[in-house]
């Protein structure tokens, strides 16, 4: 069993290494590599909603139905919030592109009121954009990921029947 700390007399250089083996074990807890790329494919795909609230219970919501680590999940899809944020102008003019409609902004004064409704409608269409692409980029992040995990975990299991 592996103690609770590192040693007291490690060096700084191996706490990372301490680091990385626990954070491995407390998000793989188990899950074979099928399982590990599904939550990444859908933590980074449901992390790029174009919507600024709610991966995070999707996100929930996902790995408790495929019964996927709750943990990995949410790192993943907090992880892919600088992607979420670099999307979100293309989903939108993607949305308005697939979804014309609405005159689209205009220099006349507004009232609040048409001001939100634009914005909830132009949201509305950049879902409906991520929508159409998701499958596509959930498919492609697993099939890059599930390969590279199964290595990764080969090589782990190897080094592991090496040492003891």
């Amino acid at each position: 069993m592996a103690p609770a700390f590192p040693p007291a007399r490690s060096t700084l250089r191996s706490l990372p290494a301490w680091l990385r083996r626990k954070a491995a074990q407390f998000l793989s807890s188990g899950l074979g590599p099928g399982k590990l790329a599904l939550t990444l494919a859908l933590g980074v795909t449901l992390g790029v909603l174009p919507l600024l609230w709610g991966t995070t219970l999707l996100c929930v919501v996902a790995a408790f139905l495929f019964r996927l680590n709750q943990g990995a999940m949410q790192i993943i899809n907090y992880l892919s919030y600088p992607l979420q944020f670099a999307l979100l102008i293309p989903y939108y003019r993607l949305g308005g592109f697939l979804f014309p409609g609405n005159a689209g902004p205009s220099l006349q004064p507004v009232s609040s009121s048409t001001l939100l409704a634009d914005a909830g409608t132009a949201t509305l269409k950049a879902v409906g954009a991520w929508g159409l692409t998701a499958p596509a980029v959930a498919l492609v992040v697993y099939a890059v990921s599930l390969p590279l995990l199964r290595s990764a975990l080969r090589r782990r299991d190897r080094e592991r029947s090496a040492t003891g």
